[in-house]
């Protein structure tokens, strides 16, 4: 009840329209919360499932802390001082959608829960001040919405590619020492640079967690492994064709959610059932990356658990319409969010003709994805051929 109190205090004291330009959509796309690694490096202290305080593989309590403060920040943001969407739950305003893994799953949970409190009749039970909001999903090899390339064998392909051209065999050779370095310290063969993102969450997870890393890891963690962290994220996008692939549904999403809105503005959330003000993707950190460099933006750094990228559709006063991308990398409801700018575009409040163009080079339908995919009944996953994806799981 305390929980209740302090949210309509903040209602009261920050319940402001804001007048001049108007928020008419937003998309949000959170990486999950800190998570409990399922696996480790041979030569790793901290491997006995004892040490954790849930099974490997699983959000931790840390993560599902992280998560519900992005939904805080998310309430302070879009319902408290700016009432972009109601206070009560609006199935026609609001829909979440989350990558079919755990820590996705629960994390999206979490940041609803923090999002859209119980108010007034949606009160079921005063002990527990949460209501339940749906979190759609599909299975990972039928994820057109942000599966980034799974089941698509023109992704796999494309990527294998790369992975044997000649940046990777370039960064690759200007690592080697590096290589052989974690090869001895860990007692795990590394051979390429796209088996260090999964050390590296390891990593992050025990710091997280306040365990004492090993002496070695002070050389290299966490800047070294950190720029070679994101050297590896351009992988899915290294090319026009593999950023469509893995990309390209989501941007199709967002250009669709945007033009519906402005097309149908004002009854966008009370009598359009599929066209939402507000839409969130929750996934781990490679959708943020995929975005980012497909977008050109300049680099924000090693994408943290539970950092948010959102995509703002404003209208100004005189009825232009523009675009503002919003970068979190911190959970922390008073952490600063900035505002970046898309490659393209002269200034951060980006016209929506341009963000549209640049958007739409990208942008693919399910169907037109499936046919570039030149994807069979079925077919092999692509983490199942690809290097360590930026998962807290080992090549």
């Amino acid at each position: 009840m305390k929980y209740f109190a302090a949210v309509l205090s903040l209602l009261l004291s920050c319940f402001t329209v804001i007048h001049g330009d108007q928020l008419k959509a937003v998309v949000a796309i959170v990486n999950h919360g800190d998570t409990i690694p399922s696996k480790f490096y041979p030569n790793d202290p901290y491997q006995d499932p004892e040490i954790w305080q849930k099974p490997l593989g699983q959000l931790s309590n840390l993560g599902e802390q992280q998560s519900f403060a992005v939904g805080q920040w998310f309430l302070k943001r879009y319902i408290l001082k700016n009432p972009f969407i109601s206070l009560q739950y609006n199935a026609s305003q609001i829909y979440t959608y989350a990558e079919d893994r755990d820590e996705s799953l629960m994390s999206a949970e979490c940041i609803m829960a923090g999002f859209l409190p119980p108010v007034a009749d949606e009160i079921w039970n005063r002990k527990l001040p949460w209501r339940p909001t749906p979190v759609h999903n599909a299975p990972l090899f039928l994820d057109y919405s942000i599966g980034r390339g799974v089941g698509c064998p023109r992704f796999e392909q494309e990527a294998i590619k790369v992975i044997h051209g000649r940046y990777y065999r370039t960064h690759n050779k200007e690592e080697k020492n590096l290589l052989q370095y974690l090869t001895a310290e860990t007692g795990k063969k590394f051979t390429n640079i796209g088996q260090i993102p999964a050390l590296y969450n390891i990593l992050q997870v025990e710091q997280n967690h306040n365990l004492t890393l090993p002496q070695w890891t002070e050389s290299v963690f966490p800047e070294l492994l950190g720029k070679i962290v994101l050297e590896d994220s351009i992988l899915r996008t290294k090319n026009p064709e593999l950023a469509t692939l893995s990309i390209g549904p989501l941007f199709f999403q967002i250009a669709k959610q945007f033009q519906d809105v402005i097309d149908n503005s004002p009854k966008v959330g009370v009598s359009l059932g599929d066209i939402r003000k507000f839409r969130l993707f929750v996934a781990n950190s490679s959708l943020i990356y995929d975005t980012l460099h497909a977008l050109k933006v300049p680099s924000v750094g090693v994408v943290p658990f539970s950092a948010t990228l959102i995509f703002e559709l404003w209208e100004a006063p005189e009825g232009t319409n523009y675009v503002k991308l919003i970068y979190r990398n911190s959970p922390a409801l008073h952490a600063a969010a900035k505002t970046l700018k898309i490659g393209g575009c002269k200034a951060v409040k980006c016209p929506y003709p341009t963000f549209n163009s640049t958007i739409n080079n990208f942008a693919v339908n399910f169907t037109q994805w499936e046919n570039l995919c030149n994807r069979p009944v079925a077919t092999t996953a692509v983490n199942e051929v690809l290097p360590a994806q930026p998962t807290n799981v080992t090549a």
